[in-house]
Formats: structure tokens, sequence, C-alpha cells
């Protein structure tokens, strides 16, 4: 019977990475930065159509814009008049 023989060496070890604190803070202050810039903001969340939805992503897609951007535009300008 043939034996399989495992190196059971020393490892090498990995370089140092910046811990998972570091990063979130990191995320944060550039959150908070932004935010900062535009002004208070407040999270909404609104259910469509799933017809509607893939029609928004197809949009943004070919028109290189973002969700956000079509939604606030759109309730920007029927807000305009109001």
């Amino acid at each position: 019977m043939a034996t399989k023989t495992i190196n059971l060496g020393r490892r090498t070890e990995k370089p140092a990475q910046p811990s998972a604190d570091a990063w979130v803070a990191q995320g944060a202050e550039t959150t908070a930065k932004s935010l900062e810039a535009k002004g208070a903001v407040k999270r909404i969340s609104v259910d469509i159509p799933l017809e509607m939805h893939r029609k928004l992503m197809i949009y943004c897609v070919t028109n290189d814009t973002k969700i956000t951007e079509v939604v606030r535009g759109l309730i920007e300008r029927e807000l305009a008049d109001k």
C-alpha cells in the first residue's frame, strides 16, 4: 500500500492586513463627509413591480447612471412646482 507524505513544515506568515474595524471606520468617514456635503439625508424603501424594476435597471445601465440618481431626479421634478 502506498503512503502519502504530507509536509507539515513551518507556515509562511501572511502580510498584515488592516483590521475590519479600521476598514469600517474608513467607510464611515467617507460616508459622513459625503453626507455633510449634501446635508442631512433620510433613506426610503419603495416596493415597485418587477417589470418596472427591470426597465429601471436597463435604463440605468444604458444611460450609465444609478437608480438613486434617477429616483432623486424624479422626486425633485415632481416636487419642484409644489
